[in-house]
């Protein structure tokens, strides 16, 4: 059934690759083998290549369990680089600390090869430009792509009332970050 549903996203979609994405409280792995195994599945159905996206686990060698698997990339999203911001809207998150992050982020790259490691970053949670941009540089020489992208408040949520942020902040912080991937 699997097949099936591969084929068909592949054939009526043009799907070219697949996303997978956990949440986990399992602070060894954080869900990272579980989804990994579906990947697996995914590849040897259709062989789409397949990213998982899971939060820091406790134990690195996790990533060469996930790489094992036959995951193509791995996203481990921090959201923010402002530990501030973070504490306030993803406490969950805090508790790993931003250079969790780096040290999960510096050992996918060693196991996955640069490029093949994303991670977002929103923009307009109340965040200090210039750790955006410090974050940003240090994950991108680690060979990270950072995903920035404005906060889009969805109703129901912590940020529901938060307007978006202001275009010429968000223009002017894809510029900056631009200007570091090019180089």
């Amino acid at each position: 059934q699997l097949a099936e549903v591969c084929s068909a996203a592949h054939e009526l979609d043009g799907a070219v690759d697949a996303t997978l994405t956990t949440g986990s409280l399992n602070r060894r792995d954080r869900g990272a083998l579980y989804i990994s195994r579906c990947a697996a599945a995914i590849k040897e159905a259709c062989g789409l290549p397949v990213q998982v996206q899971f939060e820091p686990p406790d134990d690195l060698a996790v990533l060469d369990e996930v790489q094992r698997a036959g995951v193509d990339a791995v996203g481990v999203h921090v959201e923010t680089f402002d530990a501030d911001v973070l504490a306030r809207v993803a406490p969950g998150k805090a508790q790993t600390g931003i250079e969790g992050y780096f040290r999960t982020w510096r050992r996918a790259v060693e196991v996955f090869g640069a490029g093949r490691v994303t991670t977002y970053v929103i923009l307009g949670m109340g965040e200090r430009p210039e750790l955006i941009e410090d974050g940003c540089r240090r994950a991108i020489e680690l060979g990270v792509y950072p995903f920035v992208v404005p906060l889009r408040p969805v109703p129901g949520t912590l940020l529901e009332h938060t307007p978006p942020p202001n275009a010429d902040y968000v223009a002017g912080m894809y510029r900056t970050v631009s200007a570091m991937l090019t180089d």
